[in-house]
């Protein structure tokens, strides 16, 4: 037998229908056999005309002639209306049976009832959070549905107030879920109204900020700080960190969060070179939320980390730069692979970089720390920063990157048949004291001219840009 979808109006009006039927089957059972008694009555037998007035064992309307006194005081019996009403329970019962035990006797509960009976539900692998977690995978939910879901996690309950951890485990998922949904809907009044609601659950509380650095740098040479940003769940509002140091000549680091991010949450900040010596820095961390693209940002706390790291005179003179053909052209290899270009999303169109073209011995010991730019008919559209260690036999490699500028106006114009892309590809040595363990670093510049790949959908997701005046956070999504 076949299901009906389960949560939908369908559903509990068809077993609302279903126990309407099966109890008026009862009742006609019940009326065939038991509803018409003589109560004191003589009846034929036959035609069960009524012989109260009418003495004899003669039926003087159908002519039948009875033996006993017994047979004109009995109860009429229906056969056949109880029997079509035996095999109806039956036919109802068997669906009901085989409906409950491939779906659950949950499935006839409207989601709204789901809903409001979440709160008094506490073990997570409940009937009731199970049925739901059902019908989210197959997509039963209407909008309707969703809001009044969405809202639920907002408020949560006694037991798990947002963001308590009871509440992530409670609500989290269903607050994930119910947020990208809504907040992906053609009409803006829902989308706006959901990235409200996600809003109100991700402003109450302060995500975890950890700040880190190599122990020692060389003089000359900007101290960058990675940033790594532990969020309390997975949400789809953006966050926003503005980074101050407290150093004359400091300029703040703004970095958004606006996509799903990719792990580990982490960015670069730069800070002024220092003078040799022991330093401690205090950096002052401004953290906002906001709604979605065009939704103000509000403000969610601060705090204050400070970061210890030395200036070493002699350090850059510990790491040497190597180059000539041999190494331009295994590192204009790794850039091969061309670009992707996306329909929609951020930063749409992405360099493919496969770094295990410099695992070889050639490279051993050294970091390949670069800026790309990205260039369409001679005009840059991207810098991409990314650094990594060459070189065989080691098992973990640091390989990050960063994307400090872009021009999507340039990038995502649609395709020309003459259009010419190239990625110049340059040294940065200071990118090259981010990666740990090596004595060189490559040093040259090469050009590779590459192919674009064009891909359907929106764009991998990715965590952190950088929000400057050039490249707004606030661009498209």
């Amino acid at each position: 037998m076949t299901a009906m979808a389960s949560g939908t109006w369908v559903t509990w009006a068809g077993g609302i229908g279903l126990l309407v039927v099966f109890i008026g089957l009862l009742f006609a059972a019940w009326w065939s056999l038991f509803s018409d008694r003589p109560r004191g009555r003589r009846r034929c037998p036959q035609c069960w005309y009524d012989l109260t007035y009418s003495p004899g064992m003669r039926c003087g309307e159908c002519g039948h002639t009875g033996r006993r006194e017994s047979e004109f005081t009995r109860t009429r019996r229906r056969l056949g209306v109880f029997l079509m009403s035996v095999v109806g329970c039956s036919l109802v019962g068997v669906y009901v049976i085989d409906h409950v035990n491939s779906q659950g006797w949950m499935s006839y509960v409207p989601t709204r009832g789901l809903v409001w009976m979440l709160p008094h539900v506490d073990d997570r692998s409940a009937l009731i959070t199970n049925e739901l977690i059902v019908r989210i995978r197959g997509d039963d939910l209407e909008e309707s549905d969703w809001h009044a879901l969405l809202r639920r996690c907002v408020n949560g309950d006694g037991g798990a107030q947002p963001p308590s951890e009871a509440w992530i485990a409670k609500y989290g998922l269903f607050a994930t879920a119910g947020g990208r949904v809504l907040m992906s809907s053609d009409d803006e009044q829902v989308r706006d109204a959901a990235a409200l609601l996600m809003l109100d659950i991700a402003r109450q509380e302060l995500p975890e900020v950890e700040l880190s650095t190599r122990e020692r740098w060389p003089e000359a040479v900007a101290p960058t700080v990675d940033v790594r940003v532990r969020d309390w769940w997975q949400n789809p509002t953006h966050m926003r960190i503005i980074a101050q140091p407290t150093l004359p000549e400091a300029e703040p680091a703004r970095h958004i969060c606006r996509d799903d991010p990719i792990q580990p949450r982490s960015y670069s900040m730069y800070l002024p070179p220092l003078a040799p010596g022991e330093h401690e820095v205090d950096i002052v961390l401004d953290i906002e939320r906001r709604a979605g693209p065009g939704h103000p940002w509000v403000p969610i706390g601060e705090r204050t980390v400070t970061v210890p790291l030395a200036v070493d005179a002699g350090l850059a003179r510990t790491l040497k730069p190597v180059s000539g053909p041999a190494y331009d052209r295994q590192v204009a290899r790794a850039f091969q692979d061309g670009l992707s270009k996306w329909e929609d999303g951020s930063l749409p169109v992405r360099v493919g970089v496969n770094s295990r073209r410099t695992f070889s011995r050639l490279f051993d010991d050294t970091a390949v720390a670069v800026r790309v730019e990205v260039m369409r008919n001679g005009k840059v559209g991207r810098h991409l920063d990314i650094w990594w260690r060459g070189g065989i036999g080691y098992f973990e490699r640091e390989h990050a990157w960063e994307v400090p500028w872009w021009n999507d106006e340039l990038l995502g114009a649609p395709d020309e048949p003459d259009d010419k892309w190239v990625l110049r590809v340059t040294s940065r040595p200071t990118l090259a004291f981010r990666v740990s363990g090596v004595t060189k670093y490559w040093e040259g510049e090469v050009e590779v001219p590459v192919r674009v790949r064009t891909r359907s959908g929106n764009a991998p997701p990715r965590g952190w840009i950088v929000d400057t005046e050039d490249a707004p956070g606030d661009g498209p999504v």
